[in-house]
């Protein structure tokens, strides 16, 4: 689902404009965080020249949910606490830390909304217990205390093969098809033709999760590169990022071997870099056009891609490596604030570590294999995204439906603005450049059924074969397991759900 940056970042520096002219004070951003400083954040609805869509629900007065209460079970990651980390629902304790913060603020009015347009009361629970397990271990003992359940989107097969959350189909009056949810995830995932699990507008996890490249733009500018131009013109590529990084890889201390101390081109990890495959628009695996999944790595052009990977991840005078160069992801994230990295591979939620830069930075999409792909392409990582279930105990089928329509409506409108104005913008830099960056990253997100499974442990394969090359020799060592894994969680879900 595109969500138009561009349009809401020029929305978003008009209104910070008109009011500094109005003496009022604009948000601001403590270095190393991103908590805005002011409450002045502007939440309002941001127009992106299209017809707003609406949910197609009867009025409050004709549903009579007076008293009822809604209850939502949220996955929080253990030792994080930055407003995003539990999803855009929040709980009591939230409040000292979060209050003030944009997006915690487009939260709770979204909440107070709904509880006074409907009279109801919404609970939120968040945890960082693995939120499949504890909702199955309630489902198991018929004691679900929940009405929708977010679990970790790759937890959610095991939730499939005891049949223990709900057909999208059977929701009465959730629309799947209004463009405050996103259908790359429901299609994707969509096995047998059936669809259990959401994601959108109701929440800025997806974006989170999302790929991008990390650019230190004034380290470019100061070594006589710029990427953008290759952008603009659809051929930012492999082999281009490869030879900017080369031009900006230097051995700074004169030592004659490349060690941490030094500047590269890229930083990054085998295994990381896997996602730069779906970058150029190959996929673990997918569904045919019967919902039956199929693995698709088995090509020569995954062949070729890794083989490039492979040359440029082992390139001393372009990449530095963690393990290897850095001995921890803290090291290297620490060279990139320090302007000793120009180009890194990340999601979107590792910016935030890059506020304390003095030099300024920016986003460019994944690059692609090669000038003539049709698009970018950019994962979302569902080992730590979230979605949205149903328990499929529920009676409350009408009540649940017209409340994911109006939390996702109102997501769309109160909190993705939030999120721009000052989860992004008060990251990087509020240039035209950057917002274009963003409305190609947010167009082109990517939803891989087979990262979700990893059957027959292919990450392990792919990142092997990017250290050592050899892809195809690797491969077929485990093509085979993969394949019997596959067709075994297709036939136990295929079973559960018919």
């Amino acid at each position: 689902m595109k969500k138009h940056f561009a349009s809401v970042m020029a929305c978003i520096l008009i209104c910070t404009m008109l009011l500094a002219s109005c003496g009022e004070p604009t948000p601001t951003t403590q270095p190393g965080t991103n908590v805005p400083t002011t409450a002045a954040t502007q939440t309002a609805p941001v127009s992106t020249g299209e017809p707003e869509e609406v949910p197609d629900i009867p009025a409050p007065d004709d549903l009579g949910f007076d008293g009822q209460e809604l209850t939502i079970l949220v996955w929080k990651a253990a030792g994080r606490n930055t407003v995003n980390d539990n999803d855009d629902f929040f709980d009591e304790a939230d409040a000292e830390t979060m209050s003030g913060q944009a997006v915690y603020e487009a939260g709770i009015e979204r909440q107070r909304i709904l509880e006074d347009k409907y009279g109801i009361t919404i609970n939120v629970v968040v945890t960082s217990d693995k939120v499949s397990e504890k909702y199955s271990n309630a489902y198991n003992s018929g004691d679900v205390a929940w009405d929708i359940i977010a679990p970790v989107i790759n937890d959610v097969p095991s939730l499939l093969m005891t049949n223990s959350i709900m057909e999208l189909g059977n929701l009465d009056y959730l629309d799947i098809t209004k463009t405050y949810w996103d259908r790359g995830l429901t299609d994707a995932l969509a096995i047998d033709g059936k669809s259990y699990i959401l994601s959108g507008d109701i929440s800025t996890m997806d974006e989170e999760t999302n790929i991008c490249v990390a650019y230190n733009r004034t380290l470019g500018e100061e070594c006589g590169i710029d990427p953008f131009p290759y952008i603009e013109k659809g051929e930012w590529t492999m082999d281009v990022m490869y030879e900017l990084a080369k031009k900006v890889t230097k051995d700074l201390d004169g030592g004659g071997v490349m060690d941490k101390n030094d500047r590269y081109g890229i930083g990054h990890q085998y295994g990381s870099g896997t996602i730069l495959l779906q970058g150029s628009g190959e996929l673990y695996a997918k569904l045919n056009e019967d919902g039956v999944p199929e693995l698709t790595l088995n090509n020569a052009r995954v062949h070729d891609i890794l083989e490039k990977l492979s040359e440029i991840y082992n390139d001393k005078q372009a990449t530095g490596l963690l393990p290897g160069v850095y001995a921890s992801w803290s090291e290297l994230n620490s060279a990139m604030v320090a302007g000793k990295i120009c180009f890194r591979p990340a999601n979107i939620y590792n910016l935030m570590e890059y506020l304390l830069m003095e030099d300024e930075f920016t986003v460019l999409p994944m690059p692609k294999y090669e000038k003539e792909q049709d698009e970018y392409h950019h994962l979302v990582l569902t080992n730590g995204c979230i979605g949205y279930c149903v328990p499929a105990s529920t009676d409350r089928t009408e009540f649940i439906s017209i409340m994911l329509e109006e939390l996702a409506y109102y997501g769309r409108k109160l909190i993705t603005p939030a999120y721009y104005e000052s989860y992004i913008s008060a990251r990087l830099t509020t240039d035209q450049k950057t917002a274009e960056m963003f409305d190609i990253i947010f167009a082109t997100k990517t939803w891989d059924l087979g990262y979700v499974f990893d059957w027959g442990g292919m990450k392990a394969v792919l990142t092997q074969a990017m250290e050592s090359g050899g892809f195809s020799s690797k491969y077929d060592t485990v093509k085979d397991k993969a394949q019997s894994a596959m067709e075994e969680s297709y036939n136990a879900i295929h079973e559960a759900i018919n």
